[in-house]
């Protein structure tokens, strides 16, 4: 990030109680587009990506600003980019919690599970408790072996790469983002790019 944090963000972390509501709202009125292009890219749907931006406010507000006290200036990269990648994160986190996790990576399922759980909380929307949902059936134990078999050399070759690589790779094949919309929000070039 650059040498100082933005100011709206350095007024955010130092204002007093009485001033950090304002504080808060000024914070907001100038990262509140960042915050939407990343919401509107992560769902379609217009409802959808205004929950998801709800959902990163509400998580940024958590602790006294936690996630935010968390970023650093140290002049590797912008706030900008470090903050679409929190919010990147955010969007996954309120996925999760909205429709659970992907286990198709541990134990690989005929059918498509995941996405005929998502369409129930869609239908039925917020009355359903997805977790009391029935899990799919545990994977045959030498499936489990092989996968952790091979995991484990990924996880060794990954924690030797650089740390921009890791988080490119992370974000790539974690967080499920194209190659193009990595470019987009880390603003690098791409074959496209004139």
């Amino acid at each position: 990030m650059p040498d100082s944090p933005p100011p709206e963000l350095s007024q955010l972390l130092e204002a007093s109680a009485t001033r950090r509501d304002r504080a808060w709202e000024s914070f907001v009125a100038s990262y509140h587009r960042l915050l939407l292009h990343v919401a509107h890219r992560f769902s379609t749907d217009h409802d959808a990506a205004m929950d998801a931006f709800a959902w990163i406010l509400d998580r940024l507000r958590e602790d006294d600003f936690r996630r935010l006290r968390a970023s650093t200036a140290d002049g590797r990269s912008e706030f900008s980019t470090w903050f679409v990648v929190v919010a990147r994160r955010l969007c996954l986190d309120w996925y999760r919690a909205k429709y659970g996790r992907d286990r198709s990576r541990t134990a690989p399922s005929t059918s498509d599970e995941r996405g005929t759980r998502r369409r129930l909380v869609d239908v039925v929307g917020d009355s359903i408790d997805e977790t009391r949902l029935a899990d799919a059936p545990d994977a045959a134990p030498d499936v489990t072996l092989e996968a952790v078999e091979l995991a484990e050399p990924l996880h060794r070759a990954i924690a030797e790469l650089e740390p921009s690589e890791r988080l490119l790779t992370k974000l790539r094949f974690d967080d499920g983002l194209s190659a193009a919309d990595i470019a987009d929000f880390l603003r690098l070039p791409t074959r496209l790019s004139p």
